[in-house]
């Protein structure tokens, strides 16, 4: 399989994955925040609490919103105002061992609110909207802290499937991992077509939750499971153990990862469809289980056409994604509508293993339609094997589409609403700047030993006050993003700088490197790959 950067998939044909049967709960209504406003309104209370359940038979712990994984279903039209009041119920986390290196996991039940890819003022620093690198990032305490949130989603926010999650620095991995995220469902112009307002919805929420053996049995009780690590503590894959900077911990259990856990289900709506076990023996390669009766079942007449919504909101799994004996009809991918549906060409009989017709990220959503083929049937909507990240990635099913003998002949529309935040596309002439942005990595770590993998941004770490980027309002540019790296390569390799390595090769295929700008124009590019209103 090609390996792709984080967003080059969408090169392939963008994507998305059929919707789960069981429906995404309805968010809980609450009175708005005090200030006054003007217009529609939509009201939400999302409070974090713990959650225990039993997954697959085995008793976990896990962080949610209101109660619920994944999330309540927060739903707005353009032009509204969405409320969201945020109560923080988890419990208070010891983080006194802390160094205050914001590269290191640390406070891990404070929280915040990021509503993903809206087109939004910024809502990650207080006070909301500012855009100013020394404001203080947003920080719900623990134990009953409380924030209002109040954003006006734009007249011309594209409709769609969006998400939420809790983005504090320090603790963004641990919640989203362990149950914190849901879906924002923005509905528009493109609701309205006749053909798209025929076919059957269906919401997909695809997670990934991490688990350890708990460390505080009294607490969490016996034989449960459950993501909280003690202040640096950090789960080594290789040595399958925990340490505490660079000393082995031979009573912890639990520890903070970038990607492997002693156990990790997968969900589809809640329900757990995949299990992980942490294989000591191949450490890169985990035991993967299929659990089948969390498997949804969609059922269609031949000729009927389903729409489908997806959200992979998995932490690190990259998902190859195909449907036996259909076409895939594309509506558009994170939130950027196509003025046409593309098609995504069933996979042949016999091919290979590995392929797939959409792969979607993590954070990626997307929307398809599907209209069922002439012939009676079981067909599987599957993941396809992949390496495409830290982890190896076992095939599983993901959902099944059962074709009846009855017959509905349904159309599919020939054009959808042309998206006028994203169309027309600006043409060559206007592009002023072009950008080379590089991710790289470095195993063993140097500047974050704690953590034990270093991150980089054009050979830079993360710095949360730094502002290495400046652009024009207004303005348009090309944006190439690369990621050349991997923690196995040495660093000069890995992290050759971005100007230097594009000036000594032709720009590789957009699978590995692609255009990124919200407006990358369609046609033959200057460098040679073909430019994708989808690639931003």
């Amino acid at each position: 399989m090609v390996k792709v950067t984080r967003r080059g998939f969408l090169s392939r044909s963008g994507g998305v994955l059929a919707a789960a049967g069981m429906p995404v709960q309805a968010g809980s209504q609450t009175a708005p925040p005090s200030s006054p406003k003007t217009g529609p309104q939509r009201n939400y209370q999302l409070t974090a609490q713990w959650l225990s359940k039993t997954l697959d038979g085995t008793p976990v712990k896990l962080r949610s919103w209101n109660g619920t994984v994944p999330g309540p279903l927060l739903e707005a039209r353009p032009g509204e105002t969405l409320n969201v009041d945020i109560v923080n119920d988890l419990t208070a986390y010891d983080s006194s061992e802390w160094d205050g290196n914001h590269n290191v996991p640390h406070d891990l039940n404070s929280t915040n609110l990021h509503m993903h890819g809206l087109e939004i003022a910024p809502h990650i620093f207080e006070p909301l909207g500012t855009s100013d690198p020394l404001a203080p990032m947003i920080s719900v305490p623990p134990e009953g802290g409380q924030k209002s949130y109040s954003v006006i989603i734009p007249e011309d926010q594209p409709p769609g499937l969006f998400w939420y999650h809790p983005h504090k620095h320090g603790s963004t991995a641990v919640q989203a991992v362990s149950g914190m995220a849901g879906a924002i469902l923005i509905r528009g112009d493109l609701d309205e077509v006749p053909e798209l307002k025929a076919a059957q919805e269906h919401i997909l929420v695809v997670q990934d939750i991490g688990l350890f053996p708990t460390d505080n049995p009294d607490k969490d009780g016996a034989g449960t499971y459950i993501y909280e690590p003690r202040q640096n503590a950090i789960w080594q894959t290789f040595g399958s153990n925990v340490t505490i900077h660079g000393e082995v911990q031979p009573d912890l259990k639990g520890g903070f990862t970038t990607g492997d856990y002693r156990l990790r289900y997968f969900l589809l709506n809640g329900e757990p469809i995949f299990k992980e076990v942490h294989n000591p023996n191949d450490p890169a390669h985990p035991h993967g289980t299929q659990i089948d009766t969390g498997i949804p079942t969609y059922t269609l007449a031949q000729g009927e056409v389903a729409r489908f919504r997806m959200l992979n909101a998995n932490s690190d799994d990259v998902m190859p994604i195909y449907l036996q004996g259909h076409d895939l009809h594309l509506i558009g991918m994170d939130g950027v509508n196509l003025p046409r549906l593309r098609r995504l060409p069933a996979l042949p009989p016999g091919a290979p293993a590995t392929d797939s017709q959409l792969l979607l990220a993590p954070a990626n959503r997307g929307e398809f339609l599907v209209k069922a083929a002439a012939k009676p049937g079981i067909y599987e909507l599957r993941q396809a094997p992949q390496s495409l990240q830290f982890l190896k990635s076992d095939g599983r099913l993901l959902a099944r589409i059962v074709v009846t003998e009855d017959r509905k002949d349904m159309a599919l529309p020939a054009k959808l609403p042309v998206q006028t935040r994203h169309f027309p596309l600006p043409s060559d002439s206007q592009v002023s700047k072009t950008r080379y942005i590089t991710f790289g990595m470095q195993f063993p770590a140097k500047a974050n030993p704690v953590v034990g993998i270093d991150f980089f941004i054009n050979n830079q770490q993360y710095e949360e006050l730094s502002v290495s980027q400046v652009v024009m309002l207004d303005t348009v540019e090309d944006w190439i993003i690369g990621s050349p790296g991997h923690p196995q390569m040495t660093r000069q390799k890995c992290l050759a700088r971005p100007s230097e390595q594009f000036r000594r090769t032709p720009l590789p295929h957009p699978r590995q490197f692609l255009c990124c700008d919200r407006h990358c124009r369609s046609g033959p590019r200057r460098d040679g790959h073909e430019r994708d209103p989808l690639r931003r």
